[in-house]
């Protein structure tokens, strides 16, 4: 490109002096000339000749220095896109070498993830299997144990099956055994009654035969023959004991106390009889009746004189009668002493006036001290001492 620049300017100077020379000479040759055609023809011709072969060298010198240039400007294309081809080939190599290195990274990346996942997956799988050789450990020993526990549950059910067919077995027989006692206790109590009604039936034929119309006793004295309830006037001062019997249960454990009480003759005799009772016979008043009726008559035959008095039974607290079967029978036993007392000749008397539930004790069935005057006052009315 330089060169060609050159060249160029040099044909530029060339036209340009050349030019300058034609005036020149003009000027010189002609100096007196002021128009072209005052100038020599042929002067003027060989002048233009010569400027035109100039213009022409210059035309030819300036297309050859395009052409000149257009060349380089190729070679220099040439040489430039054959730069860029190199310099693209050697960044598309680059790249591709960087593309492969990339990829291989990549590659190793991949290859180095997909090893960790397999060993990953290896460990999950080892792990898995030792969990699953842990359950599996772990439910046998349980099956074990169960078993055991099955075994020992059986052999514990099978135990208890069997004591309890023996319990039930000793509780027939014990009920069996109850039983029967129940029926000997009731046969022997019943043989009992009969031998001390006939005995109470003999005295009393023999007390008839031999005491006919007897008038009653005329010692003066009163005895009080009853439950645990009657021994208040014992403490209260009202009653000394020698004439106060007392025993804490049914009437046919009373004998020992009438046989006692009887030997004093006494003029009246009063019975306290049926508290005890209403537990002891369950609310049987056909049997309490018939044992109290033995009891008594077994006194008269003793002593045929005495006035006999039967107190009727008193109340006690609601709690003390749902304590016990048969107090709740309390009316029916009454009702059974007063026919009682019709029958046989006997008095029957009621001292509850002015009983209330403030003089129970604290179980509902003794009474306070501060009862017994009033008690008192009630049987010396009703009693007549």
């Amino acid at each position: 490109m330089r060169s060609v620049g050159k060249k160029l300017a040099a044909c530029v100077i060339g036209i340009l002096i050349l030019t300058g020379s034609v005036v020149l000479i003009r000027t010189l040759a002609f100096p007196a000339a002021e128009t072209k055609e005052q100038v020599d023809e042929e002067a003027v011709r060989s002048l233009e000749s010569l400027v035109s072969e100039g213009a022409q060298d210059a035309e030819a010198a300036v297309y050859a220095a395009r052409e000149q240039r257009a060349e380089e400007s190729a070679r220099n294309k040439a040489s430039v896109e054959e730069s860029y081809r190199q310099r693209a080939s050697s960044v598309a190599a680059s790249l591709k070498q960087a593309s492969l290195e990339e990829e291989s990274h990549a590659a190793q990346l991949a290859w180095e993830e997909e090893s960790r996942k397999a060993e990953s997956a290896a460990i999950a799988r080892s792990a898995a299997a030792s969990r699953a050789a842990a359950a599996q450990s772990i439910a046998e020993a349980d099956a074990s144990l169960a078993e055991e526990e099955w075994m020992r549950a059986s052999s514990i059910a099978e135990a208890e099956r069997l004591a309890e067919e023996s319990r039930a077995a000793a509780s027939r027989e014990a009920a069996e055994a109850a039983s029967r006692a129940e029926a000997e206790r009731i046969a022997a109590e019943s043989r009992a009654a009969e031998s001390r009604a006939a005995e109470s039936r003999a005295a009393e034929s023999r007390a008839a035969e031999t005491t006919a119309a007897q008038p009653p006793v005329s010692t003066g004295l009163v005895v009080f023959i009853g439950d645990s309830r009657t021994s208040g006037f014992i403490g209260a001062g009202l009653m000394p004991a020698s004439r106060c019997f007392v025993y804490g249960d049914s009437v046919d454990f009373w004998y020992d106390n009438v046989r006692a009480a009887a030997a004093l003759q006494p003029s009246k005799v009063v019975f306290f009889g049926g508290q005890n009772d209403l537990g002891c016979f369950s609310g049987n008043t056909s049997v309490f009746i018939s044992e109290y009726t033995n009891l008594i008559r077994y006194f008269r035959s003793l002593s045929p004189g005495t006035q006999i008095y039967c107190n009727l039974i008193f109340p006690c607290t609601d709690a003390a009668v749902a304590e016990m079967p048969g107090r709740e029978k309390r009316n029916e036993y009454n009702a059974g002493i007063a026919q009682m007392c019709a029958e046989n000749g006997w008095t029957c008397i009621d001292t509850t006036a002015g009983f209330n539930s403030s003089y129970f004790t604290g179980d509902g069935i003794h009474f306070s001290m501060s009862w017994y005057p009033t008690w008192w006052s009630n049987l010396r009315n009703s009693v007549g001492f």
